[in-house]
């Protein structure tokens, strides 16, 4: 197995000070980091983990999946049990009938793995559609492939679907056979199914930031782990280079730089692994050094540029060749950096919008009040608030004949818990953004990483209530407006 070594930052040419500016930066932004870690010649400089999240937390890492199918894919071309120019279809006959279109028929794997597919989008809708592998070659094409870059998480899956067909075991599995246990990949990592059972290779991983640092180890090293070569090099050689130009599709910067075997470019010569939110494994071989990410900053505009440029404005610069010396600066610099990663937190919403702290006589009206709400898609037939203390309180949805749904908040701090209804792990804190309306932000850090924001107006005798999620497969009912009227007091 793979041994992962700690060392200060300026053993291995990486000032304190800039880890500390590129964490500040990160937080300037207001983005919901998860953590972070920085690996240099081989060794462990930093690791911040924003609490609760942990290093081996289990979290949802969306399109890092594409890469391990590419991963996948790479290995069974060393095994000879496929050709990355052999026709996609030629593996799934179920789906070829005399009105397939040639541009389907022509689609070969490596059109796959860059991208230039024959589909604009995915070809399958989670939640309606049933058959997501069937849906890749029975949607009709747009265009030939082979030529431009389109974002197709129906390509990835699609090889997935093949790496399963061909091993007879789950991807996530046959790779941990292969390769990912001399990593020390963790054995309750998993990928998520579709509704055929077959694993979600665009965007189904769950594993932890501590995974992806030893993923991201066999990517910077070329395949090359404990002096056993796990996969061809020069196989990955060709998946990290830019094969596909992708500037046309760009929505920011940072994904204008090419595309490989689902693998993106970066600045300063590097090759990610990229999942949407934030969840990054970021490769700087002329660096030696690997940086990973994991977070939710899908309602922060561009917040995937604003971690690249972070790092690559903060950290990148100020690389060293050689072991920066101890001096009374460094070592303080090393204490403040120590301290702020033992201290790193999700940041509380009372902290990020501007907020007041009400006298309790200014709330007594709401504390512990029952609203009967009108009918609603979620089925919530009362709700309440109690503030316990200056610090923490809960709120609580009521419905016919079920448990109720009690979600607990911090003021200054977040609390972690269970979402009520469906278990995911979260974290919650509230604030007071006016004397009659109180926020709720709910972190959902498991399978789902999403965002869930509650929003209360206090009338005199009612309460309107804002419900909102950035997740579509998920708290589909925490996305509307809801009214109640004052019953009783609880």
């Amino acid at each position: 197995m793979l041994n992962i070594f700690n060392s200060t930052p300026e053993e291995v040419g990486i000032p304190s000070s800039a880890i500390l500016h590129f964490l500040d930066r990160l937080k300037m932004y207001h983005i919901p980091m998860h953590s972070v870690l920085i690996m240099r010649h081989d060794k462990l400089a930093a690791e911040c983990n924003f609490a609760p999240c942990t290093s081996n937390m289990p979290h949802r890492m969306f399109s890092i999946s594409k890469s391990m199918t590419a991963l996948a894919i790479g290995r069974l071309a060393d095994e000879g049990k496929l050709s990355l120019d052999d026709p996609i279809l030629s593996f799934f006959p179920q789906y070829a009938t005399e009105h397939t279109h040639p541009w389907i028929s022509s689609m070969t794997i490596r059109h796959l793995l860059m991208m230039r597919t024959c589909h604009a989008d995915a070809t399958y809708k989670p939640g309606t559609t049933k058959d997501w592998v069937g849906s890749f070659f029975l949607t009709p094409p747009s265009h030939k492939p082979g030529t431009v870059f389109h974002y197709d998480t129906s390509a990835s899956h699609t090889l997935c679907a093949l790496v399963e067909n061909l091993t007879g075991q789950p991807m996530l599995e046959y790779l941990k056979d292969t390769m990912l246990r001399e990593l020390g990949f963790s054995e309750n990592s998993y990928i998520m199914t579709d509704p055929m059972g077959y694993s979600m290779g665009g965007s189904g991983l769950v594993c932890t930031a501590q995974d992806l640092l030893r993923l991201g180890y066999l990517l910077l090293h070329k395949g090359n782990v404990n002096g056993r070569q796990l996969i061809s090099a020069s196989y990955l050689e060709q998946a990290f280079s830019n094969l596909t130009p992708t500037a046309a599709k760009a929505p920011v910067y940072g994904e204008g730089l090419g595309y490989g075997y689902f693998f993106w470019r970066g600045e300063h010569n590097s090759f990610m692994a990229y999942g949407m939110g934030g969840q990054f494994i970021l490769c700087f071989p002329d660096a030696d050094m690997i940086c990973v990410t994991t977070a939710d900053n899908r309602t922060i505009s561009g917040g995937n540029q604003l971690i690249f440029n972070s790092f690559y404005e903060e950290i990148i610069p100020y690389l060293t060749d050689k072991p920066i010396p101890q001096t009374p600066k460094s070592l303080s610099e090393q204490h403040l950096l120590q301290k702020k990663l033992n201290s790193a937190s999700l940041v509380p919403v009372a902290d990020f919008w501007p907020s007041i702290t009400p006298q309790f006589s200014d709330i007594a009206a709401f504390n512990r009040q029952i609203y009967l709400l009108k009918p609603n898609r979620a089925g919530f037939t009362h709700l309440s608030v109690q503030w316990e203390d200056t610090l923490e309180g809960k709120l609580i949805f009521y419905k016919s004949n079920e448990s109720d749904y009690t979600l607990p908040f911090g003021y200054r701090h977040v609390i972690p818990c269970r979402f009520p209804g469906n278990n995911l792990r979260c974290a919650v804190s509230g604030a007071w953004l006016a004397t009659d309306t109180f926020y709720i932000a709910v972190h959902v850090l498991d399978r789902f990483i999403c965002s869930v924001q509650i929003q209360l107006v206090f009338g005199k005798d009612d309460v309107t209530v804002l419900l909102r999620n950035n997740e579509n497969e998920v708290f589909h009912e925490y996305n509307e407006h809801l009214y109640g009227t004052s019953v009783s007091f609880c």
